[in-house]
């Protein structure tokens, strides 16, 4: 079956671009790192809040350079 001019409507009322778009940005190895550094933070807060500290910036400062590279995340819903 060809494409339909119904093609990016439908696109839109499932939210394609947003789940291609934060599939692309979580399978990248800044993502990951990111992510368990967050939860390493969370983790280690109780027993070490300097280390926590630490690792939450690291995390969050490469949650920056994922959403910088895929600025679109940052104004989906």
């Amino acid at each position: 079956m060809g494409r339909s001019a119904d093609g990016p409507s439908f696109q839109n009322v499932v939210n394609y671009r947003y789940w291609r778009t934060r599939s692309l940005s979580e399978s990248e190895p800044t993502t990951a790192a990111a992510t368990s550094c967050c939860s390493k933070g969370r983790t280690v807060q109780a027993e070490r809040l300097t280390k926590a500290r630490t690792m939450l910036v690291e995390g969050l400062d490469g949650l920056d350079e994922v959403l910088s590279k895929y600025e679109d995340l940052i104004t989906e819903d």
